[in-house]
């Protein structure tokens, strides 16, 4: 009898053991370790864009022997500069619009300068050109809601001492990111 309580005692142990280590490896515990999930999330926003809604427009000047006209870079037709107005004029700040997720902040960058090309290949140059946002723009809205913001753009424009009369036109570039 001594030796079926023996194994009655072994088999009882080797139970517990197993039971145990069940329960100790559904807890996530083996030895000195512990072992649990992770959760793990991801967002994707809407992508950040640019579009021009007014053309960046000096106006109209008389010819001269050159001079320059300034636009500001706040929503306004005010115009600077040594060069004779002709009114009425068309002057304006460019104006875009910044599209994007909402609440989100960003950074606005523009060429420094670009020509203006016209008749007989005869060319202006635009310098100083500065929107009205360049660090920590923040779009309205909320996030995960589509955010807008309006960005006007100012600069400079010199007229040579012999461009003809006639139309000039160019671009330049303002590129959009979020911090």
């Amino acid at each position: 009898m001594k030796s079926e309580n023996f194994s009655t005692f072994k088999r009882h142990a080797w139970h517990a053991a197993l039971a145990s280590a069940t329960v100790l490896g559904s807890l996530g515990l083996v030895g000195n370790a512990y072992a649990i999930s992770g959760d793990a999330t991801a967002t994707v926003v809407q992508a950040i864009e640019i579009a021009q809604t007014r053309a960046l427009n000096f106006g109209k000047f008389v010819a001269s022997n050159g001079g320059t006209v300034t636009l500001t870079n706040v929503d306004a037709t005010v115009v600077g500069g040594t060069s004779v107005r002709v009114l009425p004029s068309t002057a304006a700040s460019g104006r875009f619009t910044v599209t994007g997720d909402g609440a989100a902040t960003y950074t606005l960058t523009a060429d420094s300068g670009t020509t203006l090309t016209g008749p007989s290949a005869s060319t202006m140059a635009v310098t100083g050109i500065t929107p009205s946002v360049t660090t920590g723009g923040q779009l309205s809205g909320t996030s995960g809601s589509a955010g807008t913001e309006v960005v006007y753009v100012g600069a400079t424009l010199t007229q040579g001492a012999a461009n003809p009369s006639g139309t000039y036109s160019g671009t330049y570039s303002i590129t959009v990111a979020y911090n």
